[in-house]
């Protein structure tokens, strides 16, 4: 295991794929995998560093096949994930544990609810999305993910073009394209980047880092959304907890209640002055403390 820091950790599997993580909070706290979201990797969850350590959990952060340090996994999908989180969880000598899916990360949350629930203590997303499977599924997300997940399944070399490009502006100028991704933000979320800059920063390193190994990873994972996920949400008896904001321009607040309808066991919690981002970071220490209950 590579121990340079707590960000880059890698484990290799039974296969011989490599798998990496970062780990942040209190590292002698509970455990909580946190899934990522896209285009994202596993520095995203310093999200959640301050919350861990004040509430006493282990933030575990993998990256997915073909994203920063983790393996490409040719036909990987979305219900193969458990078995990786429970190699990682193996690895580190961890018998149960919670898991949260954070926007693109929450199929992944849900997968493990399905397959593991047995060695879950609590099982969540926060802004996360929802199946994009069935009929109309612009009234749950913005059209341009839509359109990049459409690309990434009918025309992937057009969509890592696309990717590309967009990756050259971020490298170029950060600040820039902060910038820009902030007009369509509701103010709420627009505060979080100008109040944290430490998180500006992160989600600048998040992104290039999930580019590390070019663009075949990221644009086969966004495909992933669009499609099966190889189960679905009524199989899930586990309780799953759902947060999610009203203000939320980028994963629509329908999502939310279209994932409560559809989760035998779900809580919902809808906040009413937060957005995609800011639920994230501003609801963090209620997240991670309910978690943990």
């Amino acid at each position: 295991m590579n121990t340079k820091s707590h960000t880059d950790h890698v484990i290799t599997l039974d296969n011989g794929r490599k798998l990496g993580y970062a780990e942040y909070g209190d590292p002698a706290g509970q455990p909580i995998f946190y899934f990522h979201g896209w285009p994202s990797s596993r520095l995203e969850g310093e999200n959640f560093h301050r919350a861990g350590q004040q509430l006493g959990a282990r933030i575990i952060s993998p990256d997915r096949p073909g994203l920063g340090l983790s393996d490409f996994k040719k036909g990987f999908i979305i219900n193969q994930w458990p078995d990786d989180v429970l190699a990682l969880a193996e690895a580190l000598q961890i018998e149960r544990f919670a898991v949260v899916g954070v926007s693109s990360g929450a199929p992944y949350a849900f997968a493990c609810a399905r397959f593991i629930p047995n060695r879950l203590t609590a099982a969540g997303s926060v802004s996360g999305i929802g199946p994009l499977d069935g009929p109309n599924p612009g009234q749950y997300l913005i059209k341009q993910e839509l359109t990049i997940t459409r690309l990434a399944r009918r025309t992937p070399r057009l969509a890592r073009l696309l990717l590309y490009l967009e990756s050259r502006k971020l490298k170029r100028n950060p600040a820039k394209v902060l910038t820009e991704m902030d007009k369509g933000l509701p103010d709420v979320d627009k505060a979080i980047f100008r109040d944290r800059p430490d998180l500006a920063a992160v989600y600048a390193q998040t992104v290039q880092e999930c580019l590390r190994q070019g663009m075949r990873g990221p644009i086969a994972s966004i495909a992933l959304e669009g499609q099966s996920w190889g189960f679905h949400l009524e199989d899930i008896r586990l309780k799953f907890r759902v947060w999610h904001g009203e203000l939320d321009n980028l994963v629509f607040p329908a999502t939310a209640h279209y994932l409560a309808r559809r989760l035998p066991n779900c809580e919902l919690t809808l906040y009413p002055n937060e957005g995609h981002i800011s639920t994230i970071v501003n609801r963090a220490e209620e997240i991670v403390g309910t978690l943990l209950l």
